[in-house]
């Protein structure tokens, strides 16, 4: 029997891919430091800050912290245990932010979040991070506005780098966007590393805007960092 056949939507999940777990978040910290460590926009936020083991060891700590909120009210799946992961937010995921608890919650993330960029560092990282903050938000507001709200947010995705090149990352970002496929929602994010682009286009995601970060910043001495948002629509059966 010759003809199309209809194909329904369905979430794309590689065998090695499972949800996150408590047991698994110090190894995902540390996957974290090691993916961010040389990340543009991060880089520029802290100010040119060494890397030492100290720092790598406080960031995890925080980083922990903030995964273990957050997997609660997110899409939360890992491979290897912790070794690469993924934590996305549906569009209008409950956050459970308007009850107390909630709210206090929402607050324990804001400040983990501030301590790890060094929003609240020293006055050069306070002006940094001011100046990312709200040259993204502009552009959110430009070109996805009050859609934003009903898209899927892939807020991190790391893999160690002992473990890339492997198709951890690939396989990960699979299971969320095909889960974005089920429930009709367009993906964003937002990438500040350049060799990133071609694994996300090939992933369907295609940029939407540019951010030039650092290009009237006298105190940066280097080309302005480019971050870009992307966008991924919702495949259609």
């Amino acid at each position: 029997m010759h003809g199309q056949i209809d194909q329904k939507p369905e979430v794309i999940v590689r065998g090695d891919v499972v949800p996150l777990q408590q047991a698994h978040v110090w190894k995902a910290a540390a996957t974290w430091v090691e993916a961010y460590a040389k990340d543009p926009e991060l880089s520029y936020q802290r100010d040119g800050q060494k890397q030492s083991s100290a720092v790598k060891a406080f960031d995890r700590i925080i980083v922990a912290g903030l995964i273990t909120l957050l997997m609660k009210k997110r899409v939360a799946l890992t491979i290897e245990s912790g070794a690469a992961f993924v934590l996305a937010k549906p569009g209008h995921s409950e956050t459970g932010a308007k009850n107390p608890i909630g709210k206090v919650v929402s607050a324990i993330i804001s400040g983990l979040a501030a301590v790890l960029s060094r929003r609240i560092g020293t006055a050069e990282q306070r002006k940094r991070n001011q100046e990312v903050e709200q040259k993204t938000q502009k552009a959110l507001d430009m070109v996805l506005g009050d859609r934003v709200k009903d898209m899927l947010t892939i807020m991190i995705l790391a893999t160690e780098p002992s473990s890339q090149k492997r198709g951890y990352g690939g396989a990960l970002l699979d299971a969320v966007t095909s889960l974005a496929d089920i429930t009709g929602q367009a993906c964003w994010l937002n990438s500040s590393n350049i060799e990133n682009k071609g694994f996300y286009e090939s992933h369907g995601f295609q940029t939407v805007a540019e951010i030039v970060i650092g290009n009237e910043n006298p105190t940066w001495h280097h080309p302005p960092i480019i971050a870009e948002i992307m966008v991924r629509e919702p495949r259609r059966w």
